[in-house]
């Protein structure tokens, strides 16, 4: 089974889509969601208190409680005093202090900034948003339509559109 921790970004676009019921219906993977990323998914305005119905009814969404003096807890912290607030969010350094001691989750991190200091502290592979839904679709049952609709939801929110998606294939050259 594939554990995939999200960070909030991750949410947010599936709340935006109307996609939050779908994720329910996925096959063989399990979403870890740190208490960080719950409570900033869950208490968005107009749409906070239905994400934390969906999200508590739906059986592999694991909400994972950061407690004083744990691993995960010391590195969240030690993470939050090297990064900037300014440019990194609290939801996307819990996934990173998680993911660090949990070899086994997929961290998914969609803004640049906390993807490249995913990367860099990882040293391993980190989802996107694109690769996520991606991969959603095609390993775990995402249907064709909500993935087409999370898709054109991260391009009308300015995230980059892959060069291979934004034009036809190059004709070859002679």
């Amino acid at each position: 089974m594939v554990r995939y921790c999200p960070d909030t970004t991750v949410l947010l676009r599936l709340q935006d889509a109307n996609a939050l019921p779908a994720i329910a219906s996925l096959a063989d993977c399990e979403f870890v969601l740190t208490d960080t990323v719950w409570d900033e998914a869950t208490r968005k305005p107009g749409v906070g208190g239905t994400a934390k119905a969906i999200l508590a009814g739906i059986s592999h969404v694991v909400r994972h409680d950061f407690m004083p003096n744990e691993p995960e807890t010391t590195i969240f912290a030690q993470l939050r005093d090297h990064y900037p607030l300014s440019k990194y969010h609290d939801g996307e350094l819990s996934v990173i202090a998680l993911a660090a001691l949990h070899r086994d989750l997929v961290p998914v991190v969609f803004d640049r900034f906390g993807h490249v200091a995913a990367c860099d502290e990882l040293r391993r592979p980190v989802l996107t948003g694109h690769w996520f839904f991606s991969d959603l679709h095609h390993h775990h049952g995402l249907s064709a339509a909500v993935l087409d609709n999370c898709l054109t939801l991260l391009h009308a929110k300015s995230y980059p559109t892959p060069t291979w998606h934004a034009q036809p294939p190059a004709p070859p050259r002679a």
